[in-house]
Parts: C-alpha cells; structure tokens; sequence
C-alpha cells in the first residue's frame, strides 16, 4: 500500500512517472490515472514507447470505463477519427458526452462542432450552443472565439455585435491569433462598442497582436486602412 502511494506521489508531482515499470506496474493494478499516462505514451509515442493507437485506445478505454473525463475524451475522439480502432461517430459522441458531461472544456467544444456542422441526428445547433457555451465559460479559448464568431453571423443564434466583441475579446486575451484579429476589427468600425463608438488604439493594439502572432489578415488589414504602431502612440 505504502509502494503504491508513494507511487501516486511521484506521478501526480512530477507529471509524468518516469519509471515505466512502475507505471506499468499501477496500470494493471487498475489505477485510472496510470492507465491514462500508459495510453497516452503510446498515443503519442514518448518517453520510451513506441506509437501504437489499438494500444493507446486499450489502456485508455480501461481509464474511461471507471470515469475519467480525460481519459473519455481521448478515447470518444479516437472513435471519431479512427484512432487504432475502426471509426465509429455513435460511440465517440457517446465517450464525449460522458467526459463533457463531467465539465470536460475540449469535449465540450469537441461536441459542439459535432452537432454545428453535423448532418440527421448531428444537425442540432440548440446543442451545439449549449456545448460550445459551457465550454467558453471555463475558459477555453477556442471555445469563446467559435462563440464569439456565432454571435457576429447570427449563426444558429440571435445577431448580437455586442456579445461577439465581449467573447472575441477573451479569446483574444488567451493569445488565439483569429480572435485578436476579429477583435481588432470590430474596434475599428465600432461594432459591439458602445454607441458603436470607433476605438483606434484598442483596434491597433489587438491587430498589432495578431500580426506578431502570425494572422496576415491583421497585416493586410493594418495596411488597407494606414494603421501603425504609430497610430496608436499617437492617438
């Protein structure tokens, strides 16, 4: 009892347990968050294992089944993409759903894109609103610049500038590249800003970002409309 706790330890400080054996060892004592780590080496092919996905999906599965979300969502997106296993869409929604169901961010908006741009059963974009929602509240930033993008089109949802600008711009600060763009923009005509009131610095500032990061959208933009750094010292 004492071995294995000090092995818990050594895998929940340092990470990653650095002695596969040992590893190895909990994984089929039926510890799920070794399981995990011992699918996701070979998921991956690190520290030591070589790539193997019917492996990966294997030990995995086994950490699923007793519950955990991360483990769940590993193995609901190797069942989408036929990860070591032939592709099955029903029960990859099926694992989703349950690591989702557990506040699992990238589930969420894994789900969300299922059900936005799915077709029969899949066409459900009241669900993907709910996923893609409760996915951007906890912070994932991928997850608020799909919504931010939803509320700028009116997409599935009701058109509301205001609500694009506020979700955009936290994915923004998250350093999504698109999202700095976006934001810049909206700065730049006014939209979603109050009384739709232009704000040239704030516009600089968040194209000047997702220029630096790599957005050449930000760059030509930048350039069609004279905007610098200068212009936004100098405002």
């Amino acid at each position: 009892m004492i071995k294995r706790l000090s092995l818990i330890l050594v895998f929940v400080l340092g990470g990653v347990c650095q002695d596969l054996d040992s590893l190895k060892y909990l994984a089929e004592q039926g510890d799920n968050e070794a399981q995990l780590s011992w699918g996701v080496k070979y998921y991956y092919g690190t520290e030591g294992a070589e790539q193997d996905l019917e492996k990966a999906l294997y030990w995995m599965e086994k950490s699923a089944i007793q519950g955990n979300h991360t483990a769940q969502y590993y193995v609901g997106s190797s069942y989408l993409k036929g990860h070591g296993v032939t592709e099955d869409k029903k029960k990859g929604v099926k694992w989703l759903e349950k690591s989702a169901n557990q506040g699992n961010s990238h589930a969420q908006l894994t789900l969300a894109r299922i059900f936005f741009h799915g077709e029969g059963y899949y066409d459900n974009k009241e669900r993907a609103l709910m996923w893609v929602e409760k996915s951007a509240n906890q912070g994932n930033a991928e997850a608020q610049l799909f919504l931010g993008k939803l509320y700028y089109t009116g997409d599935g949802v009701v058109e509301d500038d205001w609500e694009a600008l506020i979700w955009l711009e936290k994915s923004a600060e998250l350093g999504e590249a698109e999202a700095q763009f976006l934001t810049g923009t909206m700065y730049y005509f006014g939209q979603g800003t109050y009384r739709r009131t232009k704000n040239i610095r704030k516009a600089v500032f968040w194209l000047d970002k997702a220029k630096k990061n790599g957005e050449t959208r930000a760059d030509e933009f930048m350039k069609k409309y004279d905007l610098t750094i200068y212009t936004l010292l100098n405002e």
